[in-house]
């Protein structure tokens, strides 16, 4: 069964997302495990399986709970979920220790853009994570890519944390919108490694386009916990 190919993230890839809020990692899957992950993918979204999932009708959005999912009937998605805990659990992040907290499985069309709200708009996330999002397709403008944008995290920890912890109002993550923001294009089987203290948002696809993504969430104990 298929993995991350060895050393695909390192201590120089998260040094980036240090100072820079996100990296891109190409060629980290081959494509016979890519096309495991897409048959899988299918099983997945088959509304009689038992398993954890919400579906947006209105936006036209499916969200798979990953982490409920039986990995001895999903074997890839199993392989897949070890591999990369296993590679980030001999790592650390801004001397922090990265924990597996949460995955999806996120399939989206043109009809889930809604223009001026989030995740649409410039903004950062209440809670931080670091987030994997592996392209199960090619991902082109029309496919409604993130947009992120150069920042590093600690520039809005401090403002992160106090809306997090006191003060979460509605909007106060949202952010100004300017040329900086850059689509991130790629292949299937591209992996975009960012802190969502990195400026972000999501992409409006064009009909007939959809967009098929893996994401990977892990998180400092420190960032997230209310005592």
């Amino acid at each position: 069964m298929g993995k991350f190919r060895d050393n695909a993230v390192n201590p120089d890839i998260l040094g980036l997302i240090s100072l820079g809020g996100y990296a891109v990692v190409t060629d980290i899957l081959d494509q016979k495990f890519l096309q495991l992950l897409r048959n899988e993918f299918a099983d997945l979204r088959n509304p009689e399986l038992d398993c954890s999932r919400f579906h947006d009708e209105s936006k036209s959005t499916s969200w798979v709970i990953l982490d409920k999912v039986d990995p001895l009937g999903f074997p890839a998605f199993g392989s897949l979920f070890e591999s990369a805990s296993s590679m980030m659990a001999v790592l650390t992040y801004e001397n922090e220790k990265m924990i597996h907290d949460q995955a999806f499985l996120v399939h989206s069309t043109s009809k889930s853009y809604r223009v001026g709200v989030l995740p649409f708009n410039p903004h950062f996330d209440r809670a931080r994570y670091l987030k994997m999002m592996i392209y199960l397709d090619d991902v082109s403008l029309g496919s409604g890519p993130i947009y992120l944008k150069k920042k590093s995290p600690k520039d809005l920890e401090e403002k992160r944390r106090k809306i997090f912890f006191h003060e979460n109002i509605p909007g106060m993550n949202v952010l100004q919108h300017d040329a900086n923001y850059k689509p991130i294009l790629g292949d299937a089987g591209t992996c975009i490694i960012f802190d969502t203290n990195c400026p972000h948002y999501g992409g409006q696809q064009s009909p007939g386009h959809e967009r098929r993504v893996i994401r990977l969430d892990f998180s400092a104990a420190t960032w997230n916990h209310r005592s």
